[in-house]
């Protein structure tokens, strides 16, 4: 194998940590990597150890070679060079370059409880304890320098609660303003005031996302029992202020979870948008959980979805307002007795979820995905040691190799291909990557084929 030429690259290969409680698996286990222990933010840097990869691997692959054009060109966006060199990546069985994406889950309390969440529905009961934790904040302090450090492109500050419920919300905010990566932020809006709108104002590179799942009072507090619904209100005028207050770096997005009670307000939730001036909707099916049974949607639910859904792209398109294409794809797959729409997926594509992202849960697990898929540990690991650790290497390889049949069993004894890919929450760049990966005219060598 051939070495790097300065002693921060260092290649070798690295078996995969063995998990001796569990019983010996029925399945391919993966096959190990070559890592690469140096720096993940120097694109050119990547794009050279891209060609030699490449050179090796696959010399005649005219796919492989454009995607080599466009990660080498310097005066391509930086964005567009990671794209290609993560797929290369996939490719070659590399990770050339850092995770585009670090969520950090930050919390886990609520002050509210709407009937859909996994979290905090009130019909929902016995709570694990760390869900109530928070992240403290000098440990999400360092996964920011890291991730930044890392070359992410995103960091979605995320969580099973309201993020303003962080003790030290404003400091995390104050901090990422200050970072060279856009980041997200999701909120219920219900705690908001003039200082937290000024707070996000003249953020350089943001967005909020405000969870509404409604575009009237009383729906809105259908959903969350001890809510008056006056306080929909309240939070239309928070949306306003902030929209109105902002600067050229900061936008403004409503979330939109569908179900039974919601299921006619597709086209009254696009013009309520439109009337608030707010930059992007999404929209995004229940998880049918424990909780949400009552809500699951029936067949002519469905359609009238689909229906209002075009009249609502066509408004939306008028008014300058982006709308999520994640939906169609829900609508598409969408199994109408679980309410689950990528049950199967991973047979017909791979994930790319090793190459794309890291999730660290508020008690320090790295998670794989955003599953509860444990590979790791922020409290005793860095990200980049993460990332190019032997256990993330052979999960990336799985992962990749899942419509074969590959599977692995990790640290806690669970598997990396679980139920959970059935409610899968990183479908939408797995199938853009496939996508991008037919486009190219690799998508054969991402299944093995040559």
């Amino acid at each position: 194998m051939n070495k790097g030429s300065g002693a921060e690259e260092t290649w070798r290969v690295r078996p995969p940590i063995p998990n001796p409680e569990s019983p010996a698996p029925s399945f391919p286990r993966a096959f190990v990597f070559p890592v690469y222990n140096g720096p993940m933010n120097d694109l050119d840097r990547a794009a050279a150890r891209a060609r030699q990869l490449a050179d090796q691997r696959f010399p005649g692959e005219p796919g492989v070679r454009d995607l080599l054009a466009v990660a080498a060109d310097a005066d391509a966006a930086r964005s567009d060079r990671g794209t290609a060199l993560r797929l290369l990546g996939a490719v070659l069985g590399e990770a050339l370059v850092g995770p585009r994406i670090v969520h950090l889950d930050v919390i886990g309390a609520c002050n509210s409880n709407c009937i859909y969440c996994r979290d905090h529905s009130p019909y929902l009961h016995d709570r694990e304890p760390w869900r109530a934790m928070e992240m403290p904040f000098d440990l999400a302090a360092r996964l920011i320098d890291e991730a930044v450090e890392l070359g992410a492109e995103l960091i979605p500050v995320v969580g099973a609660g309201e993020n303003l419920l962080h003790s030290r919300f404003a400091d995390l905010v104050k901090l990422l303003k200050t970072k060279p990566v856009r980041f997200e932020v999701f909120t219920n809006g219900l705690d908001w005031d003039d200082e937290t709108i000024a707070l996000f104002a003249d953020a350089p590179n943001a967005l909020v996302a405000f969870s509404l799942s409604a575009a009237t009072p009383a729906t809105w507090a259908a959903f969350r029992p001890e809510a008056a619904p006056e306080l929909f209100t309240r939070i239309e005028q928070t949306i306003r202020a902030l929209i109105a207050r902002r600067g050229a770096g900061l936008r403004v997005a409503i979330v939109h979870v569908l179900n039974k009670l919601n299921v006619r307000e597709v086209l009254p939730m696009i013009r309520h948008a439109i009337a608030l001036g707010v930059d992007e909707v999404e929209f995004k099916l229940t998880e049918i959980n424990d909780a949400a049974r009552s809500l699951k949607l029936d067949a002519p639910e469905v359609e009238s979805i689909r229906r209002e859904l075009r009249e609502a792209r066509r408004l939306a398109a008028l008014a300058g307002v982006d709308i999520h294409d994640n939906i169609e794809f829900q609508l598409e797959r969408l199994d109408p007795e679980t309410g689950l729409y990528t049950v199967g997926l991973y047979d017909e594509i791979p994930c790319h979820a090793g190459f794309e992202m890291i999730r660290v849960r508020r008690d320090g697990r790295i998670s794989f995905c955003c599953g509860l898929k444990f590979v790791g540990d922020a409290r005793t690991t860095t990200l980049a040691e993460h990332w190019s650790g032997a256990e993330m290497q052979a999960a990336r390889n799985a992962a990749l190799a899942m419509p074969r049949g590959a599977n692995r069993w990790l640290p806690d004894g669970g598997m990396l291909r679980d139920p959970q890919c059935d409610y899968c929450y990183n479908y939408l760049f797995n199938v853009q990557a496939w996508h991008r990966a037919r486009q190219a005219g690799v998508a054969h060598l991402l299944l093995g084929k040559t």
